[in-house]
């Protein structure tokens, strides 16, 4: 399974977070501030589930791997999607999404596109920066597609920011 694993970086835990539930990490919302977090890990592990990795991270972390054991707070990315190492549990979790102000900008969508890629850089986002430009600019034509390339380029976007 393909898997990325986030910590708090050293120094940006201002609130003192750094090993609390969701609770206290969430500050009351569902999403968690990606600024704070470092990609520690990102590879193939022999894992298939949540507590494996979790194990795995903790007794027999890969080479390449570049935080501490796993633990509370720490994050890890499967393609079900993010899950917030809590005190007894893993919790689903997204990232909060960087807001841009795309309106009254110009319009040419490879300026829209870099105020995106400006705000996910800024929130610690730069690999869904890359990601999303990525996937933007390999737009293709789609047969019998309602939308245009443009409108499709903007649902990405706002795939990753939260446009108005």
């Amino acid at each position: 399974m393909k898997i990325k694993i986030y910590q708090i970086k050293c120094g940006h835990d201002l609130k003192f977070i750094n090993y609390e539930s969701t609770v206290k990490t969430q500050d009351g919302r569902k999403q968690i501030d990606r600024s704070i977090y470092d990609e520690v890990y990102e590879g193939e592990v022999d894992c298939i589930s949540l507590s494996q990795i979790f194990n795995k991270f903790n007794l027999d972390h890969p080479a390449d791997f570049k935080g501490h054991s796993l633990s509370v707070s720490d994050i890890i990315k499967t393609p079900e999607g993010l899950f917030f190492v809590d005190n007894f549990s893993f919790q689903a979790v997204d990232f909060a999404k960087p807001k841009v102000q795309l309106s009254g900008q110009d319009g040419n969508i490879f300026n829209l596109m870099a105020l995106c890629s400006h705000a996910l850089k800024k929130a610690g986002m730069a690999t869904e920066a890359t990601e999303m430009q990525e996937r933007i600019t390999s737009l293709k034509p789609v047969p019998g597609e309602k939308l245009s390339g443009y409108e499709r380029a903007l649902l990405i976007m706002m795939e990753y920011c939260d446009v108005n």
